[in-house]
């Protein structure tokens, strides 16, 4: 049973059958759509570092990294710790850090459809996951709908 639901999460982390062209052709077109963020002077906004163990838009698309918009940092560990607060500390200001991340596209078998999932964490009970829908037209991916907005905290 166990096994069964490993096998079933990392086949949704791992891309697609299609092309790795295409994964990063959607994967640039999610960026965009992460939240615009000109240099807020009460928090930090960063995209999440890659990490192998849970792979994301940049672990199978590293060429994307310049992509990230520019009012965004890569996490280092002081932003992740900083995140990771989840109630007031007496005595201690914490500078807000949120943290972003786009999910590897799920593109359909017949490469005309994919799901990408944005997600952020950030100081305090904060958190949610997005899905975005993108479809293949003659002017090449673009986003089907709005944004939806899956878990919130």
């Amino acid at each position: 049973m166990i096994a069964s639901v490993v096998g079933l999460m990392m086949t949704a982390a791992s891309p697609s059958s299609a092309e790795p062209t295409v994964v990063c052709e959607i994967g640039s077109i999610a960026l965009r759509e992460l939240p615009s963020i000109s240099h807020n002077k009460g928090f930090d906004a960063y995209y999440v570092a890659p990490d192998p163990s849970h792979p994301d838009l940049l672990t199978i698309c590293p060429g994307l990294k310049d992509k990230i918009p520019k009012s965004y940092l890569i996490a280092d560990d002081d932003a992740r710790s900083r995140a990771a607060v989840h109630a007031p500390i007496s005595g201690q200001h914490i500078r807000e850090a949120f943290i972003y991340s786009v999910g590897v596209p799920q593109i359909s078998s017949d490469v005309k459809s994919a799901v990408v999932h944005l997600a952020y964490s950030c100081t305090g009970l904060c958190g949610g996951e997005l899905e975005a829908r993108y479809i293949r037209t003659s002017k090449g991916w673009q986003r089907e709908g709005e944004i939806r907005m899956l878990s919130v905290s």
